[in-house]
C-alpha cells in the first residue's frame, strides 16, 4: 500500500493511513496504490467512488485496463456452495433497473433497456460496439409477480458503425432470426440452408431422434435426398424420403 493522495499531493507513502487535507479540492481526492518504484499508480479510487485498475483516471464506476494474455482482464467470481448441497450456489452477476418515476411505479417502460454486454473496441479513438445482448423490459405495466422481458442479440453489419437486432428470444420464448415479432418457436425472415454430405441413414431414427429432417449432398450422377424420421402406423420408425423435383 503505497499512498493517498489529494490533487497529487502524497500525504503519506509505503503505508495506509487516513487523513484530510484542509484548503484541497475534494473532487480529485483519490486512494492510491502504487508498484513498487513507486511511480506508477496500479489501483486508485477516485472521490466520486470510482474505481480504476491500472488506469489512474477512471472513466466509470469500475475500469480495468492491462495488456497480454486474457488472464490479464479476467475478471473471476467464485462461488465454493454450501452444504448441505444445493443447486442455486453459484456466483452471479445481476443487472438491476429502476425508474425515478412515481406515475409508473419505479418500474420500466416497455422497451426501456434493463441490462446489457458488448464486446467492443476503440477505433480511431472511437469506442465501437461489434456486438452485445441486450434485455429490454416487454411491457409497461409489470408486478412483482410478473416481469416479461425479452433478449435481443446484435452485430454490426459491414459498413454499420452500430450494432442492430439480429436474433430476438420474446418473452414467450418463441425465437426470431431476421424478426424481432417471431409468431412460433422458432421463425426465420429468410432461408434456411442444411448442408450436409453424410446421409441419414449414418443415424438410428427412433423415438428420440423422430422429427429431425436430413438433407443429403449427392455426388455426381446422384440426386440430393431430403429425408425425415419419423413413425408408420405400425409403430416403426424410420427415415422416409420427401421427393424432389
Amino acid at each position: 500500500m503505497r499512498k493517498i493522495t489529494k490533487n497529487g499531493v502524497a500525504l503519506l507513502a509505503g503505508t495506509l493511513a487516513l487523513a484530510a487535507f484542509a484548503g484541497l479540492a475534494q473532487a480529485e481526492t483519490r486512494f492510491a496504490v502504487q508498484d513498487a518504484t513507486g511511480t506508477t499508480d496500479k489501483m486508485v479510487v477516485t472521490d466520486g467512488g470510482a474505481i480504476g485498475i491500472g488506469v489512474s483516471v477512471p472513466q466509470y464506476p469500475l475500469q480495468i485496463r492491462a495488456g497480454g494474455p486474457p488472464a490479464a482482464t479476467t475478471v473471476e467470481l467464485r462461488n465454493t456452495g454450501n452444504w448441505p448441497y444445493t443447486p442455486y450456489d453459484a456466483p452471479n452477476l445481476q443487472f438491476v433497473r429502476n425508474n425515478l418515476d412515481i406515475v409508473n411505479g419505479g418500474i420500466p417502460y416497455q422497451n426501456d433497456r434493463i441490462g446489457s454486454f458488448y464486446f467492443s473496441s476503440y477505433i480511431a479513438n472511437t469506442l465501437r460496439q461489434g456486438a452485445g445482448v441486450v434485455a429490454y423490459a416487454a411491457t409497461s405495466n409489470a408486478t412483482s409477480a410478473s416481469f416479461p422481458a425479452y433478449l435481443s442479440f446484435e452485430t454490426t453489419t459491414a459498413g454499420d458503425g452500430y450494432t442492430s437486432e439480429k436474433m430476438h428470444i420474446g418473452s414467450e420464448g418463441n425465437i426470431g432470426i431476421g424478426t424481432s415479432t417471431p409468431g412460433q418457436k422458432l421463425e426465420v425472415n429468410g432461408g434456411i440452408r442444411l448442408n450436409t454430405v453424410v446421409s441419414a441413414t449414418t443415424v438410428t431414427c427412433n423415438s428420440s431422434v423422430r422429427g429431425t429432417v436430413w438433407f443429403t449432398q449427392g455426388g455426381s450422377g446422384v440426386a440430393d435426398a431430403f429425408q425425415v424420421c419419423a413413425k408408420d402406423a405400425n409403430g416403426a420408425y424410420a427415415w422416409h424420403t420427401v421427393a424432389l423435383p
